[in-house]
């Protein structure tokens, strides 16, 4: 199972149940590794995605929340964990791979946050980029460590 994330410089990843940065890059990166997969989301961060995009119908949602309004079923064993903060931790454990975009910004006013758990180990990083809205980033990948 792997877990995709965008993080400021402090873990933030939102405010008011909003991403704290516009980076149309890392939106086509979700695009592309989430495209054809299981997707599992909390019931806010589904409901803040545009409809064009559901509508696509191009990924099985798997929508986690308190209430029984929200029923999904796995497609295949591909299952990337999408957020929010409360459903990054409930699957922490069931993870491998963390796909991490790094915005290199603080936002203090940030309410939710996701630090990248004990027991991984980065394995990749990019180089700095800049986004078109000038949103400097780069973007990371974290592997669990095997016990030994």
């Amino acid at each position: 199972m792997k877990l995709i994330v965008a993080t400021g410089l402090n873990s933030e990843i939102g405010k008011d149940n909003s991403l704290l940065w516009y980076l149309p890059e890392d939106l086509q990166f979700f695009k592309k590794m989430t495209t054809g997969k299981n997707v599992i989301i909390g019931r806010k961060t589904y409901e803040s995605i545009p409809p064009s995009v559901i509508a696509k119908n191009d990924r099985n949602w798997i929508v986690i929340s308190r209430s029984n309004n929200y029923q999904s079923s796995f497609t295949n064993t591909d299952i990337i964990v999408a957020g929010g903060a409360e459903v990054y931790r409930l699957f922490e454990d069931d993870v491998d791979i963390i796909y991490r975009t790094l915005v290199h910004n603080s936002y203090p006013d940030a309410d939710t946050f996701y630090q990248i758990p004990d027991g991984f180990k980065l394995i990749e990083s990019s180089r700095l980029l800049t986004s078109v809205t000038g949103v400097v980033y780069h973007n990371e990948i974290w592997k669990r460590e095997v016990m030994k």
